[in-house]
């Protein structure tokens, strides 16, 4: 329960079931994270991937999603907080609501 104070926890609704702690969600989402070939853990949101490689120094980093807009795949690959690939050449991320509120609904900001 103490951890329910952090700004970027989420349960769910009546439970004490984690859904988010960032950068990692409990649920799955269209950020694939992939750990030495291992795929077992999503990420909140395209932003809070980038946050991923902090928990796994020294590893590399795999982040695969797709465009909301036209559904293009999109891939990205860090190693200590540098982009060692990515694809396309040019991503750019869009936030589909205010950063204001954000915290609304958290797990669908």
């Amino acid at each position: 329960r103490e951890i329910a104070t952090i700004d970027t926890f989420s349960a769910e609704k009546g439970t004490e079931n984690i859904r988010i702690l960032s950068p990692f969600a409990n649920v799955s989402t269209p950020y694939k994270v992939t750990i030495d070939g291992i795929q077992k853990w999503h990420a909140v949101c395209g932003i809070e991937a980038l946050g991923v490689w902090v928990f796994f120094p020294g590893k590399v980093v795999q982040v695969d999603t797709y465009c909301r807009d036209c559904g293009e795949v999109m891939l990205l690959k860090l190693r200590d907080g540098q982009v060692i690939e990515q694809s396309p050449d040019r991503i750019v991320a869009h936030l589909g609501i205010p950063v204001a509120r954000w915290f609304d609904d958290l797990v669908y900001a």
